[in-house]
């Protein structure tokens, strides 16, 4: 087991230095450019993992060994070593293998706003796929990486890139330095993790998250990802992710410019009487009198 999670080790941390050579000899390709796309013919037979999905925050994707294809909305491109591919937010994509027999290595870099998430994609033939475990780097620029990263113009936008390049490569930089200083703390700490999946919630709790998006997300598997979960918040993620809607709901009631449906589905609950007995059990008192004993303290507050 340890001489496989140190191949591992090796593995991500060659992946990484590779891609930033690619980047640094101006090897990155964005997801909206149709120049960039090499199609895979339609008689290579393409099977994806999973079911396209999109997300709100920009991924990176390399291929590392063997043949891989990747969906990009209705296109299927062939990957290939020599470039890294950036999909913006918001473009449903998944990867995919050619053939069953065959093998190949995929590293994803995902940007979060507290910092990259490195990891290595593989499908082993009969096997099926797996994931090595992610090793999550945090330094000074991830907020700046992330807002760059999110930004619309991205792509088109020169400025932008320049940003964008430089906060990326000190996210290579620092990955690269931590693992040759730190050799023994490659693995992703279970707390880093679970901040991991917090963000992600907090990113995506308008939408209909579930525990299977967050384990395709975390690279574990649905129950393994509860049960650390559980373990160290103290909460399951469905009660997290209700949390994190209560308190914002709370937020905007207070803020007195929406009504209580708008309210619900700001929030992600499409059922706002589902909604109000939610707030009503987690608060005390449901939403209609929080909004009444907000509006006589507010008349009071106002009296000479």
């Amino acid at each position: 087991m340890e001489h496989r999670q140190n191949n591992d080790n090796q593995l991500l941390k060659n992946a990484i230095e590779q891609m930033t050579k690619l980047l640094l000899a101006g090897k990155l390709c964005f997801s909206n450019k149709a120049a960039n796309y090499t199609k895979l013919p339609s008689n290579k037979g393409f099977v994806p993992f999973f079911k396209p999905a999109s997300h709100r925050y920009i991924e990176l994707v390399m291929l590392i060994n063997g043949k891989a294809g990747l969906q990009l909305e209705s296109e299927t491109i062939n990957l290939t070593s020599d470039k890294v591919w950036a999909i913006l937010p918001h473009v449903a994509h998944c990867e995919g293998y050619t053939s069953t027999a065959a093998s190949y290595s995929v590293l994803w870099t995902v940007i979060l706003s507290r910092g990259v998430s490195f990891f290595i994609s593989e499908h082993l033939g009969s096997k099926g796929r797996q994931t090595t475990q992610r090793y999550f780097v945090e330094f000074p620029q991830a907020q700046q990486l992330w807002d760059n990263g999110c930004d619309p113009d991205l792509s088109g936008n020169i400025v932008l890139q320049a940003k964008f390049f430089s906060n990326l490569f000190a996210a290579c930089v620092a990955a690269i330095d931590h693992t040759n200083n730190n050799p023994s703390s490659w693995s992703l700490a279970q707390e880093k993790l679970i901040e991991q999946v917090k963000d992600y919630i907090q990113q995506h709790y308008r939408e209909n998250v579930t525990i299977a998006d967050l384990a395709e997300f975390a690279g574990y598997t649905p129950n393994y990802l509860g049960a650390i979960f559980l373990k160290y918040t103290n909460q399951t993620i469905r009660q997290y992710l209700l949390a994190v809607r209560l308190k914002l709901a709370m937020a905007l009631l207070k803020a007195g410019q929406h009504q209580i449906k708008e309210v619900a589905f700001l929030t992600g609950f499409n059922d706002p009487l589902y909604f109000s007995r939610l707030f009503g059990k987690h608060y005390k008192q449901p939403p209609s009198l929080f909004i009444k004993c907000r509006s006589k303290i507010t008349k009071i507050d106002s009296l000479p």
